[in-house]
């Protein structure tokens, strides 16, 4: 909630009276309060665990970096920074540390500017890095800092050459025990005689390699020989096993390729791919399901070929062109992989698909909190007066427990109410409102009469145009229904507006 920070750090010395915090947490501030919050947060002996996610432009991130290296006690830090302008980096630290084990940077970061950080966190043990891009490997080069307890590194989407990424292993990282890297795109990555020369003279304490490639341009043959590579002894011995799969193109020769680990690992994602796409480097791995808490699924038919279970999943993603019942009941063949009544967060990406079919899985799903809804036809008009008074319809808006519920694409005003009506229980809602509805679906999601909206209190009104915003001012003035509502318009994104009451 973009509000929040205004009303408990207002004024924002008052977080400096809270002495005995542990744990904070933070999400969408905007970047003007950061810079005045870590001032204070100093003072906070108690200070452990700081996650920080800004939404807006940061001018300076490096020195929005040295200010949370100031934390005296901070063991756990993880920043999101959505937008950010490129600054000189950080100086080698010489006699200021923090005393941070585990880091999380889930933005834009050279190669130059990371070795620069880390001298200021020696008592690292955990990184994850998320864009890391390289091409500055001249001046990693001239700084020989070995980092002796940094032990687990997690690489997502990187732009790193494999001599790079050799370089940073070779001069910084001599104690790696679990290794995560994800590259997109680059077919060097895929030489697992280079990965094996890596490993053996520079990463001799790794017990872990999860590895997670994309590749374009070999056609299936070219790229089995790849895959034989990594099925040899040296994988092998150290229980090290992949699985790939292809997904084809219009044009015969070029399809995309996914290799990938099938060790555990402790992983908590997993996909399920395209009917027939997923094959073995090692038929008898086994695999251990039990830590996955989310499940992206891209073919609704593969399900049929998933011999695996998640028993601990709570987040389910469905991502395909249309779900229709007569081709197939949801419901049943989703509880063959994983526990239901289980999940908390239900998002359908999915381009057609009927509102009976997320009623139905509704029904067996009464602990989700969270729906999201990402399509291009919600609902038949002929069918939303119907569905109000179907049996199931009425059921479902009495036991279900949804209190976030966020539309990505454009929503009528009669889909919006059978939504809410839907979800009684309902305190948050992002959505995107057709342009000719937009006064009158105000009109109902702020209206006090309203039985169905009686819990919610916070709206998102993404893809506003300056217009739309006009009009809203105007409203908040003139009806009475708006006056007690308090509107933030953000700069970070495309015309979102929030709502508060």
């Amino acid at each position: 909630n973009l509000f929040t920070i205004d009303m408990i750090f207002s004024p924002i010395r008052i977080v400096s009276k809270l002495t005995r915090l542990q744990t904070l947490h933070i999400n969408n501030i905007e970047s003007k309060y950061v810079q005045k919050l870590l001032k204070y947060l100093v003072s906070l002996s108690c200070l452990s665990s700081l996650i920080i996610v800004i939404v807006d432009c940061v001018e300076n991130k490096n020195k929005l970096y040295s200010r949370i290296f100031r934390l005296p006690v901070l063991k756990y830090c993880k920043v999101t920074m959505t937008k950010f302008i490129e600054s000189e980096p950080l100086s080698i630290a010489i006699n200021k540390y923090s005393s941070i084990e585990h880091l999380v940077i889930n933005n834009g970061c050279y190669l130059d500017e990371l070795i620069s950080l880390l001298s200021y966190v020696p008592q690292l043990r955990h990184i994850s890095l998320h864009d890391l891009y390289g091409t500055f490997i001249e001046q990693t080069e001239s700084h020989s800092i070995v980092f002796n307890y940094l032990t687990h590194i997690s690489i997502n989407k990187t732009n790193m050459t494999f001599d790079e990424l050799e370089l940073l292993i070779r001069n910084h990282f001599p104690q790696i025990q679990r290794l995560y890297f994800s590259k997109n795109f680059d077919n060097e990555f895929l030489n697992a005689n280079r990965w094996e020369r890596l490993i053996s003279s520079y990463m001799l304490q790794l017990r872990i390699f999860d590895f997670h490639c994309i590749s374009s341009g070999y056609n299936q043959q070219n790229f089995q020989n790849l895959l034989d590579h990594f099925n040899s002894p040296f994988w092998i011995e150290r229980q090290w096993f992949f699985t790939h799969h292809i997904r084809p193109t219009s044009i015969d020769s070029y399809n995309y390729m996914t290799i990938f680990s099938t060790n555990p690992y402790r992983r908590k994602y997993y996909t399920i791919y395209g009917e027939n796409g997923d094959k073995y480097c090692s038929d008898d791995q086994k695999i251990n399901l039990n830590t996955v808490h989310f499940v992206r699924i891209e073919n609704i038919k593969a399900i049929n070929d998933c011999n695996n279970y998640f028993p601990n999943v709570t987040e389910l993603t469905l991502i395909c062109k249309s779900i229709y019942e007569n081709q197939i009941r949801l419901s049943s063949i989703l509880n063959s992989i994983l526990p239901l009544k289980q999940l908390t967060k239900l998002i359908f990406d999915i381009y057609h698909y009927r509102l009976t079919t997320i009623i139905e899985l509704l029904y067996f799903t009464s602990n989700i909190h969270t729906l999201v809804l990402n399509c291009t036809s919600l609902c038949e008009a002929s069918f939303i007066f119907i569905l109000q008074y179907n049996k199931n319809f009425q059921l479902i808006s009495k036991i279900n427990k949804i209190f976030n519920l966020i539309i990505l694409t454009e929503c009528t005003f009669e889909v919006t109410k059978l939504l809410v009506n839907l979800c009684p229980q309902l305190q948050y809602l992002t959505i995107n409102i057709k342009k000719d509805d937009f006064v009158r679906t105000l009109q109902f999601l702020l209206s006090k009469d309203s039985h169905c909206s009686r819990h919610l209190f916070s709206v998102c009104l993404q893809y506003i145009s300056k217009n739309q915003i006009l009009i809203l001012n105007e409203l908040i003035k003139s009806d009475k229904l708006f006056s007690h509502c308090f509107m933030k318009v953000t700069e970070h994104s495309s015309g979102n507006v929030y709502l508060w009451w």
